[in-house]
């Protein structure tokens, strides 16, 4: 299983087997980051995409390698959002944001009609906070790319991220 955790400035990404931690590593591939750094058009030219997607492909070169496609789990407000739009949901819903499978196709999808859009365009999409309609083209890229380089097909959204795994250990619950 791989966990991946899109912030403003950074990823995590985290791979284990069981119980076990295999590796981890965080990059500096943010939401907020890469949006400051290359999306400067508005809706996104093909060279800001091009030239943020080049940034992206250099630091997954360090994301962690499996034998075999893992598990891709996704935490983070990023991920959440995805799956709320995917949804459709007006507000947001845990009980069915959490496990949802989001496929690769479907966020290729939700890329292009976020990269056609302005940002007020993308304010109005159901499902997609007005304050994540500036980050989420950026935050979607790097899912979208972490899935392809991992050769995963879905990723499954989570709405328990590092706090409930910290929990989780605090109360034994990990062995």
């Amino acid at each position: 299983m791989m966990v991946v955790d899109v912030g403003g400035g950074s990823t995590e990404f985290v791979l284990g087997q069981g119980n076990h931690m295999a590796q981890s590593v965080s990059l500096p591939l943010g939401s907020v980051r890469l949006t400051e750094q290359f999306l400067v058009s508005d809706p996104v030219s093909e060279r800001d995409w091009s030239q943020m997607q080049k940034e992206i492909d250099r630091f997954l070169e360090e994301m962690p390698d499996s034998e075999k496609p893992p598990f891709m789990v996704a935490v983070g407000g990023t991920a959440t959002t995805l799956a709320s739009v995917e949804l459709g949901l007006r507000e947001f819903r845990v009980e069915k944001i959490d496990h949802f499978l989001l496929t690769r196709e479907a966020l290729a999808r939700q890329l292009s009609l976020y990269r056609s859009r302005t940002v007020e365009q993308r304010e109005k999409i159901p499902g997609l906070a007005p304050n994540r309609a500036d980050i989420i083209v950026a935050g979607g890229a790097i899912v979208y790319s972490a899935m392809e380089r991992a050769d995963c097909s879905s990723v499954m959204i989570s709405t328990h991220g590092i706090r409930y795994g910290l929990l989780y250990e605090k109360l034994g619950l990990f062995k």
